[in-house]
């Protein structure tokens, strides 16, 4: 067998529904740049990557994208406690328990 041409490149992984599909390295720097995996429909926006995800909002399009094709990307800080967390919808939920405990102990 012969192999004509091979060429590396540096590319990323994103996990689409149990299996791994290579995609090329991109900087993000906001939720904003998920916007080119958003597939827009007249009632619905749905995730272009793994096109099971649909919601009526693009933030919530934008959440799922990050937390289940590129967890990791950013972070984000808790004010109440320090923590970090690796996508927007686990500092979401952790800042609900968070200031209900925060709360409690300031009375």
């Amino acid at each position: 067998m012969q192999i004509f041409g091979m060429q590396t490149m540096m590319v990323d992984y994103v996990q689409i529904v149990g299996t791994t599909v290579p995609v090329q390295e991109q900087r993000f720097d906001s939720l904003a740049d998920f916007d080119g995996y958003l597939l827009r429909t007249a009632d619905f926006i749905t995730c272009n990557l793994c096109q099971v995800y649909k919601n009526k909002t693009v933030t919530n399009v934008r959440m799922h994208i990050e937390s289940k094709h590129f967890p990791g990307t950013f972070t984000y800080h808790c004010d109440m406690c320090s923590r970090d967390f690796g996508t927007k919808i686990a500092v979401i939920r952790h800042r609900k328990r968070c200031g209900d405990v925060y709360v409690s102990e300031q009375y």
